[in-house]
């Protein structure tokens, strides 16, 4: 209990000087000491930066995390719904591929390894391919949904400091300039940024 109390007493000794730092925080110098002034930034806060590599990291290992990251929150169901719609599809159209398979080797096992002779056969051949292929598109669109999110998370950090306030403005005139002597004119439009 001595310790604790000898530790609470050093601990207040030495953060003693600094609470005069903090105090004044409308002036940039600071003065510890009635020899030494010291120049301190002021105390403002800070406009959160967001990292885009560190969005795109986050969305790679957790779908969804990224647009946490970035607090969008409002993504997340379109994130998870679409990652379990994939996944549904996914996995519906290999269990189809499955059952169909497994009948087209019991057809081919009974009408002795020649297909063409029973029609159910070939239609399970025909259907087996039909799941098969339907769900290695489906994979390959889950995989282009997945980076999708992590393209997402990526350029919403970088768009969060975008400026899109009104003291930006964007004028659009027509050009007219004479060529040469002659009485030719030229045409085009001249793109003017204002900011105010």
């Amino acid at each position: 209990m001595i310790r604790f109390i000898f530790s609470l007493l050093i601990l207040i000794f030495f953060i003693h000087p600094f609470q005069e730092t903090y105090a004044q925080a409308d002036s940039s110098y600071v003065s510890l000491d009635s020899l030494k002034t010291i120049a301190t930034p002021i105390l403002k806060k800070q406009k959160k930066k967001y990292n885009p590599d560190r969005a795109a990291l986050l969305a790679a290992v957790v779908p969804g995390l990224g647009q946490i990251y970035n607090h969008r929150y409002w993504k997340l169901p379109i994130v998870y719904g679409g990652a379990i719609a994939m996944y549904y599809w996914v996995n519906s159209n290999h269990v189809q591929y499955i059952q169909y398979r497994d009948i087209y080797l019991k057809g081919i096992l009974k009408s002795n390894n020649n297909p063409q002779l029973d029609p159910t056969t070939s239609r399970a051949k025909d259907l087996q391919t039909f799941y098969r292929r339907t769900r290695d598109l489906a994979v390959i669109l889950s995989g282009v949904f997945y980076i999708l999110t992590i393209v997402d998370a990526y350029t919403d950090a970088h768009l969060r400091e975008f400026d899109i306030s009104d003291d930006l403005t964007l004028k659009i005139d027509p050009y007219f300039q004479k060529i040469g002597k002659g009485n030719q004119i030229q045409g085009g439009i001249t793109l003017s940024f204002q900011f105010k």
